[in-house]
């Protein structure tokens, strides 16, 4: 007795390839913006963070938060900061985490050497230049600043090895910004909350000073 022979036919094996092309060209975008959604989630925790050691530094130092500067040291390497201290090193002892220094949609982390000093920083968030600078125009590096604590970015994310942000600089042709999270970033404001921004927000309602006009 004959038995006869049973398997796919090449019709039949073409369908179910187109089949599965076509979930996996729905599939992967979904999964690619759950990542996204997680690493803007991380991204938001560390600045958080970040923050809070920022308010935590300036509760300790008569309501002034750290300030632009570096000291040289040689050898000397703390995690964030290399040969010598900066302003990172100041708020490193209320994290304890050198892991909240970079954000997980934007690497290699980058780092900034200060030309005059050879210290060197390794961080994807920084300060707002008005907060970070004494005698700023305006200046919001004291807590007792008369200015609205909610509406002042304090830190974001930026690229180009810079050490500092200018918020009007965001956009073209002087782009800091890093926009990876669904074209937009992170935020933490003054008073530290935190908060996703759209690029088109940034570019748009941000000035030098930083102030955020609603």
């Amino acid at each position: 007795m004959l038995v006869k022979k049973t398997g796919f036919t090449l019709i039949e094996l073409l369908v179910v390839i187109a089949i599965i092309a076509i979930l996996a060209a729905i599939l992967f975008p979904v999964f690619a913006r759950a990542r996204e959604k997680a690493r803007t989630a991380s991204c938001q925790s560390n600045l958080k963070q970040l923050g809070l050691a920022n308010l935590m530094y300036a509760q300790d130092y008569d309501e002034k938060l750290p300030s632009f500067n570096q000291v040289a040291i040689s050898g000397y390497n703390d995690g964030v900061s290399a040969n010598g201290i900066s302003a990172y090193s100041k708020i490193l002892p209320y994290t304890k985490n050198v892991q909240i220094f970079a954000c997980p949609s934007v690497q290699p982390t980058p780092t900034y050497t200060y030309g005059s000093t050879g210290v060197s920083q390794t961080s994807s968030y920084g300060w707002n230049w008005n907060c970070y600078t004494p005698g700023s125009s305006p200046d919001y590096t004291s807590l007792g600043a008369n200015v609205d604590p909610t509406r002042v970015a304090l830190m974001t994310e930026f690229k180009n090895t810079y050490h500092t942000v200018y918020f009007s600089w965001l956009g073209p042709p002087n782009n800091l910004g890093v926009f990876q999270h669904s074209d937009g970033q992170n935020v933490v404001f003054l008073d530290g909350h935190v908060k996703w921004e759209s690029k088109s927000g940034l570019v748009g309602n941000y000035n030098g000073s930083g102030y955020r006009y609603r």
